[in-house]
Parts: C-alpha cells; structure tokens; sequence
C-alpha cells in the first residue's frame, strides 16, 4: 500500500467535491457554534443596555447603548451555565438522528434546526428567557453537528486518506474558530439583527452543503480506496 499525500484528498473529482464540502462544513460548524457561544455574554450584556434605556427590543438599541460595558451578575452567569448544558442533549440528538436517517440527510436537518433556532433570536421583542432557551437550542444542534461531521469524515474517507483527511477537516473547523470574534464581538456591537441573520445563514449553509455531498456513509463499510 503506497503511502498517501495530501493531494489525494483531492483525487477523483467525487473525491474533490467531498473534501471541499467538508472544509465549508466544518469551517461554518465550528464558526456558528463558537460565534454563538461568543455573542452569549454579549447579548446578556445589552439587556442591561436596553433595560437603562426602557427598550424592551434589542435590534431598536442605538449602537453606543449596544457597544456599552456592563458587568455581569449572578443571573448572566447562571444563563450562561444553562446555554452551556446544550451540550447534554446535544449527544442524544446526535444518537436520535443518525439512528434513523442517513448521514447526509442527519447532517441537513442539524443545519435547518440550527437555522431556524438562529432566525427566531431575531423575533423583537425577545425575553431574556427566551433568548437563553434559543441559544441553548442553537448550541445543542451545532454540537451535536460536530458530532456528526467527526463520525461522517471518518467513514467517507479510505483507510489510506482516513488520519489526512480528518486532520485536515479539523483544522478548517479550527479557522473558522479562530474568525468567528469578529462577527460575533465586533459586528455585533454596530448591527444586532445582522449578526444574528448572519449566524443562521451560517447555519443553513451547513445543512445545505451536507445535502450536495456526494458520498453516503451509512451502512457502507471502510473503503480502503476511493470509488
């Protein structure tokens, strides 16, 4: 057995198409989940905003009240704690919807959920309440994306490409870690609404992306070469 490369990964066309479908996807996972973990505080922050300036919408928050500091309380960090137990369920739905649907199709409906949890922080106005439980929503599905995309990229590559090719994945899950503070620290102190929009696009574009990949996993077993 020849050793691999990292060219191979991109070698035949299906095997093009898949790695970069793969890039996007752990790039966008990794960027949505981490962003909304980031714009987390930020939002607890600008309640205290909008609660010294009478505003019950934070969209409607002027950009010098939405750019304010305040110190967190108690309340922000118990909020933050309950958006952090996402990643609980996170492991059940996982379980549930590679269980009874297939890869490509698990990895869409994480993507829509995400986005649709995403799209409804925009509602205004919005309770403290009901944005924490959104977050919570939004983190249980994208952790449980990258779940999936951990389980999905191991068993669509062969033996020979199986180590390369799940590096390589991750450390475009790693960028996007890395560009997400600014959208979610910087974009979000001068437009609200676009920063959420922009996350649930995010979000869509990752279910969107697992339905155009060309390989399906389930039930397959380990290919020591592509097909």
């Amino acid at each position: 057995m020849r050793e691999s490369s990292v060219m191979d990964l991109f070698r035949p066309l299906k095997g093009l198409i898949t790695t970069l479908l793969l890039w996007l996807i752990w790039f966008l996972t990794a960027f949505t989940y981490f962003g909304v973990l980031l714009m987390t505080t930020e939002l607890l922050e600008m309640y205290h905003s909008a609660d010294s300036a009478g505003e019950q919408c934070l969209q409607k928050l002027p950009v010098g009240k939405a750019a304010e500091c305040h110190h967190l309380t108690s309340k922000d960090y118990l909020d933050v704690l309950w958006t952090s137990l996402a990643e609980l369920p996170a492991i059940a739905i996982c379980y549930f919807l590679n269980r009874f649907f297939k890869r490509r199709i698990s990895i869409a409906i994480h993507g829509v959920c995400g986005a649709a949890l995403g799209a409804a922080l925009l509602s205004c106005p919005l309770s403290r309440a009901g944005t924490v439980g959104l977050i919570f929503g939004v983190r249980s599905f994208m952790s449980s994306l990258f779940i999936t995309m951990y389980l999905y990229t191991s068993e669509v590559y062969p033996t020979v490409l199986r180590a390369t090719g799940l590096g390589a994945a991750y450390t475009w899950g790693r960028i996007g870690g890395i560009a997400t503070p600014f959208i979610a620290q910087v974009m979000l102190r001068h437009t609200i609404r676009g920063t959420k929009l922009f996350y649930a696009l995010t979000a869509l574009l990752c279910g969107v992306a697992g339905l155009l990949l060309p390989y399906e996993t389930k039930g397959r077993s380990l290919e020591e070469k592509w097909e």
